[in-house]
């Protein structure tokens, strides 16, 4: 019988002969498909259908419970319904089991398979998210970013762009029925090798967590992702923040002024400006998410260094979730030029304009303290009609300020000691307790400004 001879499916035989003198001839092979059908059922479950995209013989449609030939290609494709989304294939055979919905296999005796559907929760999860990247055992600009404009559409594929060390890098690809995706980011030796991207979608709550790791495994780092999606609108308010240096560095190491942030946000837009306590001034439009925060990620001295951290927007304060993360390079010369790394505290307030003829401010008995290494001014002072009044003291040092009305910018000019030289002093006013800083810079020193009421 052939049955006893043959496999079903594909089959060779090989031939050759020999006369009676002994003489052999070529050997010849012959390819030949041995038809043995077998029935194939399959079935969809969870809300979708099943649609052979193949034939078989005599040219009728493949459905379930036709005869197959086992050992022939064929294919399937699943579709789901309205507000589902295929989840799987399944099979009785190793091999049959895809994440895509249309599955190539080959026909086994006795197989079954199975497409699994779901409902699909990348409508309600679909949007736009942005989020930061950074190690948890501290910040370096070769291991923290920002994952930019990651749009998510109601299938689950996304698009979207990788920040890091000022480089942009493409991220394309789709989330799986559960959630996750993955994504190889490909980067050239110098650039410090290839990165993994991990995510996973929260469907309730706008929010990817995950990681971004190096897969150069002399230089080994993963650092936690956490992304928020972006808000549609929002109510607008305006905001003055002020960064501390903290206490983890010895004196001389870092500026010692307070940096200054104003925030406005105009519907969801948000535009943040400012500066650092060396003067390095700031420019940048974060996205707010829909819980209110926002992913500060600027780069710094020609990318060389950062700022980062998230800020959370309420209707009276800015928050952050931990201190803001302040990179930068050592340079040739220059002040600082060992560079640093600081972590930066946050305090922030909101800001209401004042009413037409009114003030935002007003201080009737302050203190303002202007130092550094080699100056320390204590001014008794008040603030009327927007103006800072230097009020009868010892400090004999001139002095002359003024608050931005609309924006609570504080500017200040005062005598350094030398002659008449006078030095000019940035900061910002905490509308909330009347409490204000800054900074001041000149070629070869750096100070703080320190207003208490």
């Amino acid at each position: 019988s052939i049955s006893n001879v043959f496999l079903p499916g594909t089959n060779y035989i090989t031939v050759q002969s020999v006369n009676y003198g002994g003489r052999l001839s070529s050997v010849e092979t012959r390819e030949f498909f041995y038809e043995v059908p077998t029935n194939l059922t399959f079935r969809a479950e969870g809300g979708g259908t099943v649609t052979g995209g193949a034939t078989v013989a005599g040219g009728a449609s493949l459905t379930n419970e036709t005869l197959l030939n086992i050992g022939q290609s064929y294919t399937l494709t699943a579709v789901p319904v309205k507000n589902n989304i295929f989840s799987r294939w399944i099979g009785s055979f190793p091999g049959t089991v895809s994440d895509t919905p249309t599955l190539h296999f080959i026909m086994e005796p006795g197989m079954k398979l199975r497409a699994l559907f779901t409902t699909n929760y990348f409508i309600g999860a679909s949007g736009t998210y942005n989020g930061l990247f950074y190690g948890t055992n501290g910040v370096t600009e070769q291991t923290a970013g920002l994952l930019k404009n990651l749009r998510i559409a109601s299938s689950g594929a996304y698009s979207g762009t990788m920040m890091l060390g000022g480089v942009s890098y493409s991220l394309i690809s789709s989330f799986n029925s559960a959630g996750y995706a993955s994504n190889l980011v490909k980067r050239t030796a110098a650039q410090g090798g290839s990165l993994a991207v991990e995510m996973n979608l929260n469907w309730t709550n706008g929010q990817i967590t995950g990681s971004v790791s190096s897969l150069d495994s002399e230089e080994a780092w993963d650092s936690p992702l956490e992304a928020e999606k972006s808000a549609t609108s929002s109510p607008s308010a305006e905001y003055t923040v002020l960064l501390s240096p903290g206490t983890n560095f010895t004196t001389g190491e870092i500026p010692p002024g307070f940096g200054y942030l104003l925030i406005t946000n105009h519907n969801g837009a948000v535009t943040l400006s400012g500066a650092l306590a060396d003067g390095t001034a700031l420019n940048e439009a974060p996205p707010l998410g829909v819980l209110g925060d926002i992913p500060v990620y600027a780069n710094l001295y020609a990318n060389g260094g950062l700022l980062l951290g998230w800020l959370g927007l309420s209707n009276a304060t800015v928050e952050a979730e931990s201190a803001l993360a302040w990179i930068k390079p050592a340079a040739r010369t220059g002040l600082y030029a060992d560079g640093f790394t600081n972590y930066l505290l946050v305090s922030g307030s909101g800001w209401t304009n004042p009413p037409a003829k009114e003030f935002a401010i007003s201080l009737m008995d302050g203190s303002l303290l202007i130092t550094n290494t080699s100056l320390d001014l204590n001014f008794a002072v008040s603030i009327t009609n927007a103006t800072v009044v230097k009020s009868s003291n010892a400090t004999t040092n001139s002095l002359t300020g003024t608050v931005a009305p609309k924006t609570g910018l504080l500017t200040l000019t005062f005598g350094n000691g030398v002659g008449r030289a006078t030095t000019i002093g940035h900061g910002v006013i905490l509308q909330n307790s009347t409490n204000g800083g800054g900074y001041f810079v000149t070629t070869t020193n750096a100070g703080a400004v320190i207003l208490t009421p």
